[in-house]
């Protein structure tokens, strides 16, 4: 049995100034689209008659899940990026992307089933308190191993790991899909 994967979670606005807020694209609607789906950075609409899905990148930048501020024109370029590399890999691996028709949108194929995967790549003991934090876990509740990987005794806050780990950002963890880690690696993708 798999564990539940949190969907659709809501991005929470951190407690900033206005000014950061009051340019760039934080959300767009789409009238007759039906109910959107709002992600950390991207606004999604399914058109389930077409088998599709519309992707608006927003310039809305978020840290350990809070909203911080919009950096205007971020949208576009991950935007372009993303498009530039399922353009230039789809001869080694077919995807999703049916096409571009503004820098910020992308018309997909909406995939009849999704595994939610977030990676985050952790070179540093960043200080911080959220409960997927590794400072957390180790300093706090004194966890020694935490994701499948065992932390020496004496770690400070904001040290560099002796090489970077690969952990995902997804409450409960993915072992039961990724099969473990190796080394601090994540492996048998």
């Amino acid at each position: 049995m798999t564990p539940e994967i949190p969907r659709n979670r809501t991005i929470e606005r951190f407690n900033a100034p206005q000014e950061n807020f009051s340019r760039g694209i934080l959300g767009v609607g789409l009238p007759g689209f039906g109910p959107k789906i709002e992600g950390k950075v991207r606004d999604n609409w399914v058109v389930k008659e077409f088998g599709e899905r519309i992707s608006i990148t927003t310039d809305r930048q978020s840290a350990f899940d809070k909203m911080i501020c919009a950096v205007p024109g971020k949208g576009k370029v991950l935007n372009l990026l993303s498009a530039f590399w399922f353009e230039n890999t789809c001869d080694i691996i077919p995807n999703h992307m049916i096409k571009v028709p503004h820098p910020n949108v992308t018309i997909a194929r909406q995939a009849v089933d999704t595994l939610e995967i977030e990676i985050i790549v952790r070179e540093y003991m960043a200080r911080s308190s959220t409960s997927t934090s590794v400072y957390y876990n180790y300093a706090e509740l004194g966890r020694r191993n935490i994701y499948g990987i065992d932390f020496p005794e004496g770690l400070q806050a904001n040290e560099k790991f002796e090489k970077p780990i690969i952990t995902n950002g997804l409450c409960p963890p993915l072992q039961w899909w990724v099969g473990g880690v190796q080394d601090g690696w994540v492996s048998n993708w």
